[in-house]
């Protein structure tokens, strides 16, 4: 009988009033002692009405309200969700403890890339261009770890390209070769380059020295929460962790380049 669902006003108390006032009688129709002024029927049950109205608006506001809270608890909800998945993808991939590491050829992490994102390349209107030399070029490392470096390169510099206004061709580039790199003692090593070259919106000067930390983010992306500000975390600790080097160069407007470098095995 309840007429808003969680609230005190019922029909119940609606046919006890109208029946108390002698508008109905006990089997719900108009009374014999109302039906002469039957003429201002629609006047006399609006008036009846009119005192329901306050009532019924003020449980339609609680309602709201009550909308309004849940709606927000659950948007709470789900940013705690959304925060316990960064959380676990830091620990998964920027843990301390690493799996053993073994032989990987970069040639063949990056054959993997190729297979995995060319779909999406063509989908976002992008070319992709694997520039690689014949080496093989063996490191020690995490394959799957490995992997993710360079597709969180690709998905940033991918993302990158969407949201640049200008209409010049959108080309991601892969580039190997051998380069002598310092590591983070400052030793000099030899090693492999890979250059991650995109035509995007660049990097402002005075973003560079953030985009490394962590949840930064040059700006919401189009599509909602594509962009975590996690990426380039991720592939900082990747990369010191398989004791390589990052570095960025960039131009507003022009694109951005990242070098990558990662010590060789040698006989």
């Amino acid at each position: 009988h309840t007429i808003v669902k969680g609230s005190s006003l019922s029909s119940d108390d609606i046919w006890n009033d109208l029946n108390q006032r002698g508008y109905i009688d006990d089997d719900g129709n108009i009374s014999k002692t109302f039906r002469p002024h039957q003429k201002n029927y629609n006047t006399e049950i609006d008036s009846a009405f009119d005192d329901y109205k306050e009532k019924i608006l003020n449980i339609l506001h609680w309602k709201f309200l009550k909308y309004r809270v849940t709606n927000g608890a659950k948007k709470i909800e789900n940013n705690i969700l959304r925060t316990k998945r960064i959380t676990e993808t830091m620990l998964k991939h920027g843990r301390a403890e690493s799996a053993a590491k073994e032989m990987v050829c970069i040639h063949a992490v990056l054959d993997e890339l190729e297979v995995m994102y060319k779909g999406t390349c063509k989908k976002m209107k992008t070319t992709l261009i694997m520039d690689l030399s014949e080496d093989k070029f063996p490191v020690m490392g995490e394959p799957i770890r490995l992997n993710q470096v360079f597709l969180n390169l690709a998905k940033n510099a991918v993302q990158a390209m969407e949201i640049n206004p200008t209409n010049k061709e959108r080309v991601l580039k892969f580039t190997t070769s051998k380069q002598t790199f310092i590591n983070k003692d400052g030793k000099k090593m030899p090693g492999v380059e890979i250059i991650v070259s995109d035509t995007g919106r660049g990097i402002p000067k005075e973003n560079i020295n953030k985009i490394f930390d962590p949840f930064f983010t040059q700006g919401k992306q189009r599509s909602e929460g594509a962009n975590t500000g996690l990426g380039l975390a991720i592939i900082l600790k990747i990369i010191d962790d398989h004791n390589g080097m990052i570095y960025v160069n960039s131009e507003v407007g022009i694109g951005t380049n990242f070098k990558v470098y990662f010590p060789l095995i040698t006989k």
